[in-house]
């Protein structure tokens, strides 16, 4: 199956799909609920609601079988053609006039309509707001490829969709069920550290769900309270359930527990934010190919030797995900060229420090500084070093990078005192090298383009000197607020 056009094959087997004998029951409940769809007002929060609630239905019965299972694939060709009508309207294009009457006969549903619109939707955001690309590839390139890989996406973690689970989480109970069943003779010797390997990755979950919590506008400390024995009640009876046979009820019911605190979203929500991350990282990757030509000499992290035997492993207390592949594929350079400022020291630069703090268990001190071969104190030097680019110098630029519109991390007031610049310091800050450019044209026109790409374009300066240009002002300005990491303590009372 490709994008943008099915094979002919495909487009047989999604039609034959809503006549397997299989899957009979799942279309006639499916027919129920277009029945309910046609009653409903049209475009009204209740055919809305019905909409939600067919693609759950669906995606409910996919779960229920094995992931590269004929069923499932049945199941899954049924929800595709729901959510994506437009595609298979392009496919029937290439057959002839009667097999493709006949074929649109099958497949059509009440709810294309609605799909059609969803979609379109989503493409006009991303084409009004990331559409003037730089780079010099078309949107409709850019938006095939982010399709491609969200429907992928998309299809391989269907099993987690309201489950209250995440990825990673999902990944480690596949493999620990095909460890459990590799196993001839199971005793609670042997099952003893597979158990405990799975309750290690289910405490790093705990965590990130804690997160999660933590950030919600309901947020109390009771929700925390209520949660913690969901976890202890599943690893109590972990042993016990795989002797009897009762593993996949208690995971269901431990998910089912933790599920109203996970804020699920509705299905197309759902695929509609990989759409969207996935449009976002198709220009990163090309903002990336752009910022490293192919002619660019290769750094001392990249070219193997020791750097191979640093294997990085995320971890409960690593920064978010997107973070750590902005540092690791450092697309413009800035993370591995900001480093310690001492002769024959450019190789400790805060990219490398990074990575290494990724490896598990994570390396102390006396490790650290050895690794880099004793040159610098580890204690006073390179972790104050680190401290303070990930706090203070960088912070901003992730916040921007986490913001799903890729927005300067800057309050509206922020921005106004720049445009007024009432006592002129933001124009008279000139960039070193260039003193025609001022910080003030750097921030207007990053407000006025979709990506930092489009100001260098602009402004025709490299990519690499603007964005610590950019940085510097922020901080020589104080205009983001530092992080708190601690507290002061009350005096004490003489």
């Amino acid at each position: 199956m490709v994008f943008g056009r099915l094979e002919p094959k495909a487009i047989f087997f999604l039609a034959l799909a809503f006549m397997h004998s299989l899957e009979r029951r799942l279309n006639l409940e499916l027919e129920c609920l277009f029945q309910k769809f046609r009653q409903a007002q049209p475009d009204s929060p209740e055919q809305q609601r019905i909409f939600d609630a067919i693609l759950q239905f669906i995606v409910e019965n996919a779960q229920r079988y094995p992931f590269k299972s004929r069923e499932r694939r049945i199941i899954t060709g049924i929800l595709w053609s729901i959510m994506t009508p437009a595609l298979m309207d392009e496919s029937l294009e290439s057959l002839p006039p009667s097999k493709r009457e006949s074929i649109r006969e099958k497949l059509q549903k009440p709810t294309d309509s609605l799909a059609r619109t969803k979609l379109e939707k989503i493409k006009a955001f991303l084409k009004k707001k990331y559409g003037n690309s730089p780079f010099n590839t078309s949107f409709d390139d850019c938006w095939n490829e982010a399709f491609s890989n969200a429907q992928k996406e998309f299809l391989t973690k269907l099993d987690i969709y309201y489950k209250g689970i995440d990825y990673p989480c999902f990944e480690k109970w596949q493999k620990f069920l095909s460890q459990i069943d590799s196993l001839e003779v199971k005793t609670e010797e042997n099952l003893q550290p597979l158990c405990q390997d799975l309750i290690q990755e289910l405490n790093k979950f705990q965590n990130r769900l804690q997160n999660r919590l933590k950030k919600r506008k309901d947020f109390s400390e009771d929700s925390l309270q209520r949660v913690a024995p969901y976890f202890q009640s599943f690893y109590a009876q972990l042993i016990d359930s795989i002797l009897n046979n009762t593993l996949l009820q208690n995971w269901d019911i431990f998910c089912h527990n933790i599920r109203d605190y996970y804020e699920p979203k509705s299905v197309w929500n759902w695929f509609s934010t990989m759409l969207i991350h996935r449009y976002l990282d198709v220009l990163r990757k090309l903002g990336k190919t752009i910022a490293e030509p192919a002619d660019a000499p290769v750094s001392p992290e990249k070219k193997g030797d020791k750097w191979d035997r640093v294997t990085p492993q995320a971890k409960s207390q690593n920064p978010p995900e997107e973070i750590i592949e902005l540092i690791r594929e450092d697309a413009y350079g800035i993370f591995s060229s900001k480093s310690i400022d001492k002769p024959n020291c450019e190789d400790i630069n805060f990219r490398a420090i990074f990575l290494l703090k990724l490896n598990e268990p994570e390396p102390t001190l006396a490790q650290i500084e050895e690794y880099f071969g004793n040159r610098v104190n580890a204690q006073t030097t390179i972790s104050s070093f680190y401290s303070r680019c990930y706090r203070e110098y960088f912070r901003p630029f992730f916040q921007e990078w986490l913001n799903g519109d890729l927005g300067l991390p800057l309050t509206d007031e922020r921005l106004q005192e720049i445009q007024d610049d009432v006592e002129g310091k933001f124009q008279r800050k000139k960039m070193p090298n260039y003193p025609e450019i001022n910080f003030q044209q750097v921030i207007l026109n990053r407000s006025n383009s979709g990506s930092w790409q489009q100001v260098t374009q602009n402004l025709n300066v490299p990519i690499k000197d603007l964005i610590y240009f950019y940085l510097d002002c922020l901080r020589r300005f104080k205009l983001v607020s530092r992080e708190k990491t601690r507290q002061r303590l009350p005096k004490k009372k003489s």
